[in-house]
């Protein structure tokens, strides 16, 4: 079995999209879920989230690896992912979600989170589209790098309190890009 791994951010995002692709093309079409294989992508299960997108305004967080709940609020399996966006924020990330889904397509995220301690941090995500069984596109897999790690390990940094976006991008999956983005 084949698998991939990175240490820096780029190369887990090149690795989560080219086992997305390889699965996408096995497939004929948007992988499905119940095919995500973390044995596959094994060294980027740290950085990696499933969420599952229940309504418009309910982002249940199946799966979040170790590297991410360091750097969030809270554990973020089993919250809604909305819950942990800033009211500024909420909205743009809803909207995000659903053209991920509806277009298909990737979208690529950098910000800088700022929590209630003061601290900060850059975060740049890689989110992709899955579907379920039935082949309703309803599922996110994606991987998160924080470029800095300005907080001690065992300090849960708070909630946050500012988002500043820093880069927005869709990316073509081979089902083209939303309208917005072009």
């Amino acid at each position: 079995m084949e698998t991939y791994s990175s240490l820096n951010a780029a190369g887990k995002f090149e690795a989560l999209l080219a086992y997305w692709l390889r699965l996408k093309e096995e497939e004929g079409g948007v992988p499905r879920r119940s095919n995500l294989n973390p044995v596959a992508i094994r060294d980027l299960l740290p950085f990696v989230f499933l969420m599952e997108r229940r309504a418009p305004d309910d982002l249940l967080v199946r799966l979040s690896g170790t590297a991410l709940d360091a750097i969030s609020p809270m554990p973020m399996t089993g919250a809604n992912y909305l819950d942990l966006c800033p009211d500024e924020t909420r909205d743009m990330v809803a909207d995000m979600v659903t053209t991920v889904l509806m277009t298909p397509c990737g979208h690529r995220f950098k910000r800088e989170a700022t929590f209630q301690n003061g601290k900060s941090h850059e975060i740049t995500t890689l989110s992709l589209p899955m579907t379920s069984e039935q082949g309703e596109c309803r599922y996110i897999v994606g991987v998160s790098a924080s470029k800095t790690d300005l907080m001690p390990a065992n300090i849960q940094p708070g909630r946050y309190v500012a988002v500043k976006v820093l880069q927005s991008e869709f990316v073509d999956l081979g089902y083209g890009l939303p309208d917005a983005a072009k």
